[in-house]
């Protein structure tokens, strides 16, 4: 993932930096492309992630948890297997230290956390349903109260 490109250059380095990369780690045949999206920032939210890979013996594995640029610092994170229903997907995402803040902290609205649910299971359809998709990360989830709506939050991948 590459963040922060601000003309078009940049974005061809990174596109090029980004095929080398999975050229030289999983062979020539493997890279399919990349997807390219404007760039969302909010001061006031949550980075979150959310992801799955194949584990050889228990199969497709969901992560949810801290996201953004410190994931790997951070390593607050649960894992579950799919399919969720609600009820796995909310104490999937209370193993979490962020469930904590997703409550509202710190003057900071609570996000909708049945929202978070919603999306968890369906991305857990789509992990079992889609038996192709080997990997996958919507890495920063960004989660916050939706602006001029009082009630209501949205995740913006």
């Amino acid at each position: 993932m590459q963040l922060n490109l601000r003309s078009a250059e940049a974005v061809r380095a990174a596109f090029r930096a980004i095929e080398e990369a999975v050229r030289e780690k999983a062979g020539p045949k493997a890279f399919a492309g990349v997807t390219v999206q404007k760039m969302i920032v909010w001061k006031d939210g949550y980075e979150l992630i959310i992801g799955s890979s194949i584990d050889p013996q228990l199969g497709p594995v969901l992560l949810f948890g801290s996201g953004g640029q410190l994931v790997e610092v951070l390593k607050d994170r649960a894992l579950g297997l799919p399919p969720l229903n609600t009820t796995l997907a909310r104490r999937m995402m209370e193993r979490t230290k962020i469930s904590q803040a997703l409550k509202g902290v710190r003057g900071r609205k609570p996000v909708d956390v049945k929202a978070l649910e919603t999306l968890m299971v369906r991305f857990s359809q789509l992990v079992v349903e889609q038996r192709w998709v080997k990997e996958i990360d919507i890495n920063p989830l960004l989660a916050a109260r939706k602006p001029g709506r009082p009630g209501r939050s949205r995740a913006v991948a």
